[in-house]
């Protein structure tokens, strides 16, 4: 099978105190990705692995490129590895425009939008699989033909055209410095813990998911040639991804076998306070996408629950709320949250424009010359 691993590495400038990103490596500190690399090399993987200098801000973009070129060169003799950055989306971006699609289908800030450019890069070299890692984990023997075991096939009638599978990892203090058990948006880690749990104990060998992790993603191009990352969706973009994907037709499958370890920076993530600003604003958008998509004759991505379903719930409002008086007084609580559900009523229509312009996109850029020509030459020479 035609595979492409990709590897978003996730940086941001000194002195950021306004991240994007949950929990970005300031661009004068050292990653964690050559411990990714040296796995990799350790599991015999073949294909070719791409890494994503993804950035919180332009200023900062060729400096990613570079540190990550000087870190992957020790291992081109035995990978076949590429950095992409902020350069090769412009040379998308000028095809895009000339042919009269939109510019900005993919970029190098925001979540959604570096792994929409993880899509396009499976496209542009004509891969029937895209494997998505991160930059802060290790794979395990045998993990690249593990994760092409399932993908293509069919369980139960149903083509797999998205496999995910569990960190190995402890989440023990993901959100500490805030204490209410009384309610789910604080206590959200154990939501996802109880949807993990009940997707582990099934004797379903590939149960239906909607829980995933982008760092640990298979997707078929049947799958990522028709259907986005959202690009607005301030984290979360797996989950979301995989709550879009059952609205087109597409149901992600869990692979508990399908293993990747995580080794995370607590000490470089988000405050506890901001995380949870950007939980409700995202699950606030997630509802209101599901609502604005219905409307549109799209299928209903079915049961949620417990993960993200209980955040979707009409009580989101007050349990948003209350869960943020503990970061700041109820009336600036209550403003915030009103803000987010006025912005997901507008921006959640939108997101069904953009994927009516994803396929034109992707299969204008696989049949481009130039841009085709581009990265297929960044993948032969294995550099940047």
């Amino acid at each position: 099978m035609n595979t492409i691993i990709t590897v978003p590495a996730y940086w941001s400038d000194r002195g950021d105190n306004d991240s994007i990103y949950d929990h970005p490596t300031p661009i004068d500190e050292s990653l964690t990705l050559p411990a990714l690399l040296e796995s990799l090399i350790a599991a015999g993987v073949h294909v070719p692995v791409v890494i994503i200098a993804a950035v919180t801000t332009s200023k900062i973009a060729s400096t990613a490129v570079s540190r990550l070129n000087d870190i992957v060169a020790p291992y081109r003799s035995e990978l076949v590895i590429a950095v992409m950055g902020a350069d090769d989306t412009r040379i998308v971006h000028e095809s895009a425009v000339s042919r009269g699609l939109p510019a900005g289908m993919v970029s190098v800030i925001g979540y959604g939008n570096v792994r929409n450019f993880q899509l396009l890069l499976g496209a542009i070299i004509g891969a029937e699989a895209i494997i998505g890692l991160d930059d802060d984990e290790t794979v395990p023997l045998g993990y690249l033909e593990h994760a092409q075991r399932f993908i293509g096939q069919r369980y139960n009638n149903i083509p797999i055209t998205g496999v995910v599978g569990p960190y190995h990892e402890d989440f023990r203090g993901e959100h500490e410095g805030i204490r209410s058990a009384a309610n789910p948006l604080v206590e959200r880690g154990e939501w996802i813990r109880a949807g993990i749990a009940a997707l582990t104990n099934t004797t379903d060998e590939l149960p239906v998911t909607p829980i995933g992790f982008g760092g640990n993603i298979v997707l078929h191009r049947d799958l990522f040639m028709h259907v986005p990352f959202d690009p607005v969706i301030p984290r979360g973009e797996d989950v979301d991804y995989i709550v879009t994907a059952r609205m087109y037709g597409h149901w992600f499958h869990w692979d508990r076998k399908l293993f990747v370890y995580h080794h995370h920076p607590l000490h470089r993530r988000r405050s506890p306070c901001e995380m949870l600003r950007t939980d409700i604003a995202r699950f606030a958008y997630m509802r209101e996408k599901i609502r604005a998509a219905m409307q549109t004759g799209l299928i209903f991505p079915g049961d949620l629950y417990p993960y993200p379903g209980r955040f979707l719930m009409d009580d989101l409002e007050d349990i948003a709320v209350a869960a943020l008086a503990e970061c700041s007084d109820v009336h600036s609580s209550a403003r915030f949250v009103s803000n987010q559900l006025a912005w997901a009523r507008k921006a959640a229509p939108q997101f069904f424009r953009f994927c009516a312009q994803w396929d034109a996109f992707m299969a204008t850029m696989r049949n481009d010359p130039v841009v085709a020509g581009h990265f297929s030459a960044k993948l032969d020479h294995s550099g940047g």
